[in-house]
C-alpha cells in the first residue's frame, strides 16, 4: 500500500492512522455521540436521608458518589434498585 500511494489514501502509514488529524465536525459528533451513549448507560440513583426522609436523585453512579464524598465503587456495593 506504502508503494502504490493511491489518492484516496490520506494515510502515510497502511493500516495506521498516527497523525491523522480529525476536523473540528468530526471531532464534536464523536463527543456528542459519545455523551448519549454514556448517558444510556448511566444508573440512575435515588438516595434517600433516613433522618429528614428527604430525597435527591442523581443521573449517574458518579455523580451521586461525588456528592456523598465517596466512590462509585462503593456505591455499587450498597446500591439497592428500587
Amino acid at each position: 500500500m506504502n508503494q502504490i500511494s493511491p489518492k484516496y489514501n490520506i494515510l502515510k502509514t497502511a493500516y495506521s492512522s498516527l497523525g491523522y488529524k480529525h476536523t473540528e465536525e468530526a471531532l464534536k459528533k464523536v463527543q456528542s455521540n459519545l455523551q448519549k451513549l454514556n448517558l444510556s448507560k448511566s444508573i440512575k440513583v435515588k438516595v434517600t436521608n433516613l433522618e429528614t426522609n428527604l430525597s435527591v436523585e442523581f443521573v449517574s453512579l458518579r455523580e451521586a458518589a461525588k456528592s456523598l464524598n465517596t466512590n462509585k465503587t462503593t456505591l455499587k456495593k450498597i446500591y439497592s434498585p428500587i
